[in-house]
């Protein structure tokens, strides 16, 4: 079995001995109680001759299941460093190069405005990535000269006037010259992503756009302005917010769409190992 695997199996029949001795403290809050049982305490040490598992002690159990939780995820960059761009945020402050860009704020429908969904979600991504021990650069329209990471990706929303269209799409760099890792990035961006979020994959014709295939901020060829062209770089449309059902997701629960970001970024850096 595998070690972590084990550690779990192990740490399950601890809770399970431990709740024996506590039962009779044990209320509605059950899990709480048993789990306050288990931790260690200024107690007397067990007796030789206590009850173990697979010959090894409670106590070292205990202590090994939680060091086996706390270890960090097997990211093969140590540390990894990923980009987050926040789609039109600070747009007016782009160079000369991309001033033709400057008044693109985003994709508005009425009240609703595209940069109210990237920049909360992707500071809220940035944050669990920085959890798990990745170094987090979180980016304004302007990305840095020849900026480098483990992983680089581009926050949007979109909009459809028409109200035809719902869901979410996302999308390799089409000119990076890393092209294996940017379609595993945008591979598991999107699996995570329809898991957490429910949110259905945008499939109408011409969904996946030139704008974003070719997105600025991958055009190493004509701007100085943008990421590298060996890091796996994406971009991500997380939804219309032209669309009712998109928007309860994008503006109300904008914690779980950050999640689900965060999720397929942990994924990618984790799959780099094997």
């Amino acid at each position: 079995m595998h070690s972590s695997k084990r550690l779990a199996a192990l740490a399950a029949a601890l809770l399970l001995s431990a709740g024996a001795v506590a039962a009779a403290r044990v209320s509605a809050s059950g899990p709480v109680a048993v789990l306050a049982a288990a931790a260690p305490s200024d107690q007397p040490a067990a007796a030789p001759d206590a009850p173990g598992i697979d010959g090894m002690p409670l106590d070292v159990v205990a202590r090994a299941s939680v060091a086996a939780q706390a270890a960090p995820p097997p990211f093969a960059c140590r540390p990894c460093r990923v980009g987050l761009q926040v789609g039109h945020w600070r747009s007016g402050d782009l160079p000369a190069e991309l001033a033709e860009l400057r008044k693109q704020t985003g994709g508005d429908f009425g009240p609703y405005r595209e940069i109210d969904v990237n920049l909360p979600v992707a500071k809220a991504a940035a944050e669990l990535l920085r959890q798990a021990g990745v170094t987090v650069d979180l980016l304004p329209a302007t990305v840095p000269h020849g900026y480098q990471a483990n992983a680089f990706l581009a926050v949007h929303a979109d909009r459809d006037m028409q109200q035809r269209w719902r869901g979410f799409k996302v999308t390799a760099s089409a000119l990076s010259a890393n092209k294996a890792g940017s379609k595993l990035l945008a591979d598991d961006l999107g699996r995570e992503y329809a898991a957490a979020t429910n949110l259905p994959l945008d499939l109408h014709q011409g969904a996946i756009t030139p704008a974003m295939r070719f997105y600025y901020a991958f055009n190493t060829r004509r701007f100085q302005h943008a990421v590298a062209g060996t890091a796996p770089a994406a971009i991500i449309e997380t939804g219309f917010v032209s669309d009712g059902a998109d928007r309860e997701a994008l503006f109300e629960h904008p914690e779980v769409v950050a999640e689900a970001v965060a999720k397929g970024i942990e994924r990618f850096l984790a799959e780099l190992a094997s």
